[in-house]
């Protein structure tokens, strides 16, 4: 009996290659439209992310700033200065340079509501008297777990060292019975009393667990882990109005109607203190800015009469960088390879667009 075989049909070499082309093409076309997905949602969470730490940062200073404590007594009350040194790759002086601005450290005494509350006496909680804080606002580059060396250069040699903000408190016992005196003591001789106290005076601080710890180094303990409100931010600037007599107010002018007060700015750069005045230095006032009829002026403020003056508004602007570019940006300090112009690239790429919030103090500073 004769058998057929039916000869089975299969594929050709064209057809299978024809074939993997295709499913290539899908696989990658897949894998682009996964990877635009994925950096979709990891700049949204990242944009969401850094409007969250400002919000939060931004709050906490402003009830900080509101519930602020300055008087007209021969004390400084309020100072802000920026660093001699560069903190990382933030060295500008001026708002009008194109290099990354130096930060503040701005320093105060306020009734916040943020601020410790209690101490133990043999397992018994005791709540502290009184609620004036000295308070401090600093931006470093350091590990946020490990302490501080009170060298900012050494901090910034730490292993995972990043840029973050903290805000130091002291308690309210320690602030009346130790701060207060010791800045009231060096005012009449030092503007800037209450920034050395800062950064070379000691006190009494009350720790995590209740107890106070006495003779501790100020400038080592304001960047403690414990101090630390948020890593990533890169850019911290504070602009503030100042509400003074007008000099002009008391001449007759016919026709004329001359306003009794007048505004300035002090624009980020500047270091000045507030006691029975506001004192900015000779090269600070400058800077400072006021708008007249023909808008923004420079060098026409009379610094007499600012320093009569008091701050009236403040502004805040804050920039944070992504962990993406965090991570990135870490990676060229460990290696030594990061400059000016990789850090503005990278701030560039993943840096949040400018939080900002304006701060008003309607108040006048108590005689």
């Amino acid at each position: 009996m004769k058998m057929n075989f039916r000869a089975r049909k299969a594929f050709t070499l064209i057809e299978i290659m024809a074939a993997s082309a295709i499913m290539s093409g899908i696989v990658v076309l897949v894998l682009i439209l996964t990877s635009n997905v994925l950096n979709t949602w990891t700049s949204a969470s990242s944009r969401l992310q850094s409007f969250f730490d400002g919000g939060v940062v931004g709050s906490i200073i402003q009830e900080d700033l509101e519930s602020m404590f300055v008087r007209k007594d021969g004390n400084i009350w309020f100072t802000v200065n920026y660093p001699p040194t560069p903190v990382g790759m933030l060295s500008g002086r001026s708002n009008f340079e194109m290099t990354p601005m130096r930060p503040p450290e701005l320093m105060f005494f306020s009734r916040t509501s943020y601020r410790p509350l209690f101490t133990f006496q043999n397992n018994t909680k005791i709540t502290l008297p009184g609620n004036l804080c000295a308070i401090k606002y600093q931006i470093a580059v350091k590990n946020p777990f490990l302490d501080s060396t009170g060298n900012y250069s050494e901090d910034e040699m730490q292993n995972n060292a990043f840029y973050g903000i903290y805000r130091a408190v002291i308690d309210s016992r320690s602030t009346m019975t130790e701060v207060i005196p010791t800045v009231a003591e060096a005012s009449a001789n030092n503007i800037f009393a209450l920034s050395d106290m800062w950064e070379r005076g000691k006190s009494s601080i009350l720790a995590e667990d209740g107890s106070f710890k006495q003779g501790v180094e100020l400038n080592k303990w304001a960047l403690s882990p414990e101090n630390l409100l948020t890593m990533n931010l890169i850019d911290f600037r504070l602009t503030f109005a100042v509400t003074y007599p007008n000099p002009e107010a008391g001449e007759f002018q016919q026709g004329a109607n001359v306003p009794k007060y007048k505004v300035a700015y002090i624009p980020p750069g500047v270091p000045f203190t507030v006691g029975d005045t506001i004192s900015v230095s000779q090269d600070g006032i400058a800077e400072i800015y006021e708008y007249t009829d023909r808008g923004k002026s420079h060098g026409t403020v009379d610094p007499d009469a600012l320093g009569r003056g008091y701050i009236s508004s403040i502004d805040v602007s804050m920039v944070f960088i992504s962990e993406q570019g965090a991570r990135e940006m870490r990676a060229l300090m460990k290696s030594g390879n990061m400059t000016e112009e990789k850090f503005k690239d990278l701030a560039t790429r993943y840096g949040s667009k400018a939080i900002s919030k304006t701060i008003e103090l309607v108040s006048e500073p108590q005689e």
